[in-house]
């Protein structure tokens, strides 16, 4: 049972100041506590509903453990619904450099589901590391942790400074996300590359878009005006990975 001290806890995760302050964060749904659990990531909280089967969560300490009711768990939760199962866990570190590879720049990235669906589709398709813009959704907000269904403790994510130094001084071919540009075949003999997508609305910060070493975009229909740039995203780290397979 859950005591009001730890219910507090929890739904203070919900803050972002409170989840950097505690390196703390607040992980819901299956998929996502099995991911960081999967990640080694120090577990100090399972809350579970009172019928759901332990066998996924053997290796939680049973001090860690607490059972709840639905109602409980709704409360809690940063959804309307809630779910059967939700942790709080040790934030990831962050790494002090970008491993080989492609990587994912977010410029201004503010809705959690695409960011979460991006770092998802980004482990998906080979790429090595995800940035975050200063001024893009917190990675580590539930939301975002929720829509990568748990991928996101299997890519190494960057913020604000080091992204930035990494957007100047990162060595890859900084490739620019924009509509109506030539398909990703016309880089594919580029070894390594860094994807910057811009925001939502408007688009790469005109800072980062002088610095692209070329654009590129998904081929569609010309009546079609636009693509949400999760789905732009994902296809074009898909071609890119495709492309690396076939060169093989």
């Amino acid at each position: 049972m859950l005591s009001v001290k730890e219910k507090k806890e929890i739904k203070m995760l919900h803050r972002r100041k409170v989840r950097y302050v505690k390196q703390l964060i607040l992980v819901e749904g299956p998929n996502a506590v099995k991911e960081a659990l999967s990640a080694s990531l120090p577990c100090h909280l399972l809350c579970l509903v009172n019928d759901l089967c332990l066998l996924p969560w053997a290796g939680v300490p049973q001090d860690k453990i607490r059972f709840c009711s639905e109602e409980e768990m709704t409360a809690l939760s940063t959804t309307k619904t809630g779910y059967e199962v939700c942790g709080i866990f040790s934030m990831p570190p962050e790494e002090k450099s970008l491993p080989p590879g492609d990587v994912l720049y977010l410029d201004h990235i503010q809705d959690p589901g695409n960011a979460g669906t991006l770092i998802r589709s980004a482990c998906a398709f080979g790429f090595s590391a995800v940035l975050f813009s200063p001024g893009s959704v917190d990675p580590f907000s539930p939301k975002v942790i929720r829509s990568s269904a748990g991928m996101i403790f299997s890519v190494p994510v960057f913020q604000e400074e080091f992204s930035r130094q990494a957007l100047i001084s990162g060595g890859r071919f900084l490739l620019l996300a924009e509509m109506n540009a030539p398909p990703m075949e016309a880089y594919a003999s580029r070894k390594e590359i860094l994807l910057v997508l811009g925001n939502e609305g408007h688009g790469a910060e005109k800072t980062i878009a002088e610095k692209a070493g070329g654009y590129c975009g998904v081929l569609m229909e010309p009546a079609a005006e636009s693509l949400n740039v999760a789905v732009a995203g994902s296809i074009l780290m898909a071609r890119r990975y495709a492309l690396k397979k076939e060169s093989l």
